[in-house]
């Protein structure tokens, strides 16, 4: 409000013609603007001695002597100031008891939160007592499997996807202690900050994601609006990123460009544990159909690659449910552009086969980095393989070099059921938290090599091998003899270690669902 408007809205209050809406402007604007306040006391002061003046024409009773008018106004000014002082005190009074009672407020209502079904999860409190039942400031939910939303009391939205492992130190600040989130600000609460270790990512209004890998990775993706982010450490560097940048923090504490991050976390909360489903019916221009629920479903390619020149198509055969799809063990493949799963992430994979002929060490399916490199820790790979008794067992190479086998007779020429389930919890025992069914019946291991330890993830997941099928995970010098050789089927790669009834479900039903 200009001056000008203000002088008229003034004069219109004393002269008692202002309207409501005038007087709510008016006090709108002598509140916000301290440099209207002289014109209000300007026209409080004439309005006073028009009105003595006014008294002393018209009253019998002889006015008392009126003091000079300089003293008269550095009496008001006094007054005033004391008035407007304990006026701005009291704003403050009330605006802090407010302010107060909204966070107490806050404070007492919990964090909503909502997760797949199969998930596994739970909530400690700063104590490490897991009994609790609802997520508040000081206390942690871990994610152990599956995904998880939270809702807070002032509009923030969070997707975390397992394992993850987040802290809440109150309604506006977290530690992401593990794993990946997915951040959703409203305009209300703009400065929302998340910690991950070294990073601090302070929201000022947006979407972003934060990936925390310990001793592997800290990074901040912006997907929407804008986001300050700040190294804690080494040369702490500091920067304002917006929408479509991203940053890890280097070794030396700065910020440098990160990896892609679309596809490996998710936006809302899926209908059950992510997955995929390669059921190898049919191709089309070299590509398979694949079907599931996951983040990256919409952008995943899976190629049928032949080493002879012949179609794609020639390779599609009857199947166990449906077709399937043959590989010669000469050089034939199916490659995809998802970089897998890594660390303590659970997993099951589920596959029918019919081998043909015998084993030579090609794989089911496997992703990492290749056998023998200097990170040959970071790796997934399903097999057949000879167990030297002129036999065959499925075999699970994962982490650094850890190997673990049952017996089967794959050269029968049938098809068979096999599944390996990962609890992500490597555990005391032998098995290193994995297990094996073979047509839905569990199978104890026979074979063990290595010590348990889940394959690290890498700081650049586009410098590993994406999922493959039929060769091995090795250089690409590697002759074509140890590619697998048969035919596969309905293949299930699932983040989530799913029970005994669920593996037999798709073994008789060849379907996921969630449930016991």
């Amino acid at each position: 409000m200009n001056r000008d408007e203000a002088e008229q809205l003034t004069q219109a209050l004393f002269d008692g013609s202002i309207s409501e809406a005038d007087f709510e402007r008016l006090e709108t604007a002598l509140t916000l603007d301290p440099s209207l306040h002289d014109i209000y006391r300007d026209q409080a002061r004439l309005d006073f001695h028009l009105s003595q003046e006014f008294e002393s024409r018209h009253s019998m009773i002889p006015v008392q002597e009126r003091a000079p008018v300089d003293e008269i106004l550095r009496e008001r000014q006094k007054r005033q100031l004391f008035i407007s002082l304990g006026t701005a005190a009291a704003i403050f009074v009330l605006l802090g008891a407010a302010l107060y009672m909204t966070l107490v407020s806050t404070e007492k209502q919990p964090i909503v939160v909502t997760s797949t079904p199969d998930s596994h999860i739970s909530i400690h409190g700063a104590d490490g007592n897991r009994s609790l039942d609802e997520l508040r400031p000081g206390s942690t939910i871990e994610v152990r499997q599956g995904v998880s939303e939270l809702k807070f009391p002032s509009g923030v939205r969070a997707v975390l996807s397992g394992p993850a492992n987040l802290t809440v130190r109150n309604d506006g600040f977290v530690e992401l202690h593990e794993g990946t989130g997915f951040f959703e600000v409203p305009q209300a609460a703009v400065g929302f900050t998340v910690q991950a270790s070294s990073l601090l990512v302070k929201d000022l209004g947006t979407e972003f994601v934060v990936v925390h890998v310990p001793d592997v990775t800290q990074q901040i993706h912006v997907l929407k609006g804008r986001v300050e982010a700040r190294s804690l450490r080494g040369m702490k560097h500091e920067a304002v990123l917006v929408a479509g940048e991203s940053r890890s923090i280097g070794i030396k504490g700065d910020l440098v460009e990160a990896p892609p991050v679309e596809g490996y976390y998710s936006r809302q909360l899926p209908g059950r544990l992510p997955y995929f489903h390669f059921s190898f019916d049919s191709v089309e221009n070299g590509k398979l159909k694949v079907d599931g629920e996951h983040p990256q479903l919409s952008t995943l390619v899976a190629r049928a690659k032949q080493s002879d020149g012949r179609y794609a198509s020639t390779r599609i055969v009857p199947g166990r449910f449906g077709k399937a799809i043959s590989f010669n063990g000469k050089g034939d493949m199916v490659r995809t552009n998802w970089p897998g799963v890594f660390g303590s992430q659970a997993l099951t994979f589920c596959a029918w086969v019919r081998m043909d002929g015998k084993p030579n060490y090609g794989s089911l399916a496997s992703w990492g980095f290749p056998q023998y490199s200097v990170n040959d820790s970071h790796q997934w790979k399903f097999l057949i393989a000879p167990n030297g008794k002129n036999g065959t067992f499925l075999r699970s190479s994962w982490g650094h070099r850890k190997q673990s086998s049952v017996d089967v007779d794959f050269q029968d020429g049938v098809w068979h059921h096999v599944a390996v389930v990962f609890t992500g919890e490597v555990g005391d025992d032998d098995a290193g938290g994995l297990r094996f069914y073979i047509n839905g019946v569990p199978h104890e291991p026979t074979q063990q090599l290595g010590d348990p330890s889940p394959p690290r993830r890498p700081a650049d997941l586009s410098y590993s091998k994406p999922l493959t099928f039929g060769p091995p995970l090795v250089y690409s010098n590697e002759p074509k003899k140890t590619y697998f050789r048969g035919t596969l089927d309905e293949v299930f790669i699932i983040e989530g270690a799913l029970s005994d009834a669920q593996v037999r479900r798709i073994y008789r039903e060849n379907r996921y669902e969630p449930g016991p």
